[in-house]
């Protein structure tokens, strides 16, 4: 997903830089929680100077399909110009994967189509674009808004510094990082100028606020959240799922074999070392929901009434194979209750989302109208 402005928190870190002296050694906030969506993608500003055409087909808006992530760009087609930047159709193309996967799962178990309409993939794409513009005009703005450049550019640069270096750690390593970033199908001097973007857009974020004099409106309320909870229920509102962990053993498997690898699992032992002890192959199935489009199979053993976790299957004949069953998680839906941490700062993160997105509309949204889009007509001009 795009990196955007999320937790209250991250601004008033970037604020708290911007009022210090820059040999202050800066905390690097955390990445964005993605939730869907959830974690960042690193995306680079494209040549200016390339000629651009279409992508992939099947990264076309009208397609129905999530375009892959990792689909080789020959390639790129410009989506948007904001000033000196461009939107293209690359940068937004993980996201757009993502997105449609999250609306997709939702989906589960409805009856519906596991295929989104062109209608919905160009409803998506137009919303990540816009997000984008808003993304370049909020960067660009910190030039505006009177801070000494050179301050800025200081702790944009230690902040990045700090960013890349936590990343590579995480990643095991400097060669394991840039493997990590082609498997994204980007560079690391693509990485770092996505993330100055990104600080550059807090730090401007920040000042616009301090400006504005309307952080205070970003908070929630107690009585706020009760209001959000009520009138969004079914937000809130899971369905049953459940997990499971499968060994699939060729149907010549002696018996003794198959019997040795049920008890293992029954005692709880790793579904990875018994495979390997007995033979077999492993496999997961996560997120399984009553009527979706798992094998029945499946469903029969994870949703039968008085299922516990842990429970094995008896060995099941599935043509060419022998399969065995273990429940490895189960999940109860309902209401999730308002007294539930996660669902209060679930409701507290959209809340100040959309103060947050209300007050950028208001900053650039004559500035976003007059952005050149392509195809006009996906975007209503």
């Amino acid at each position: 997903m795009p990196i955007r402005l999320g937790a209250l928190a991250t601004w008033v870190v970037i604020e708290a830089f911007v009022a210090t002296a820059c040999s202050t050694g800066p905390t690097v906030p955390d990445a964005p929680e993605t939730t869907v969506l959830e974690q960042p993608t690193p995306q680079g500003k494209p040549d200016s100077d390339s000629t651009t055409d279409v992508s992939s087909p099947d990264s076309a808006a009208g397609s129905g399909n999530a375009p892959s992530a990792h689909d080789e760009v020959l390639f790129d087609e410009v989506l948007a110009i904001v000033n000196a930047d461009v939107v293209t159709r690359s940068q937004i193309q993980e996201s757009l994967a993502l997105e449609a996967d999250t609306l997709l799962r939702n989906r589960s178990g409805d009856g519906a189509s596991n295929r989104l309409t062109p209608a919905e993939m160009a409803d998506i794409e137009r919303k990540l674009v816009r997000l984008r513009v808003r993304d370049h005009l909020l960067a660009d703005s910190v030039d505006t808004l009177g801070v000494d450049p050179r301050r800025v550019e200081s702790i944009v640069n230690r902040l990045v510094d700090e960013r890349l270096a936590a990343e590579e750690r995480e990643a095991g390593g400097a060669l394991q990082y840039l493997e990590r970033l082609k498997e994204r199908s980007t560079t690391y001097e693509s990485r770092r100028d996505e993330l100055r973007s990104e600080f550059r857009r807090q730090i401007a974020f920040s000042e616009h606020l301090k400006e504005a004099r309307v952080a205070s409106q970003l908070l929630v309320s107690p009585r706020e959240l009760r209001q959000y909870y009520d009138a969004h229920k079914d937000a809130f509102t899971r369905k049953d799922s459940a997990d499971l962990e499968l060994l699939r053993f060729p149907a010549t498997t002696d018996a003794s074999v198959i019997q040795k690898a049920k008890e293992g699992l029954a005692s709880g032992a790793n579904l990875d070392v018994i495979a390997k002890e007995t033979g077999a192959e492993a496999d997961r199935v996560d997120g399984m929901q009553p009527g979706d489009n798992t094998l029945e199979v499946l469903r029969d053993f994870a949703f039968a009434d008085g299922r516990s976790v842990g429970d094995v299957s008896e060995p099941l004949a599935r043509g060419s194979s022998i399969w065995l069953l273990r429940l490895h998680a189960r999940t109860v839906g309902g209401v999730r209750p308002f007294s539930d941490e996660s669902v209060q700062q679930e409701m507290r993160t959209q809340l100040a989302q959309e103060r947050q997105n209300a007050l950028l509309e208001k900053l650039f949204g004559e500035e976003q109208r007059r952005t050149q889009f392509w195809p006009p007509d996906l975007f209503g001009r």
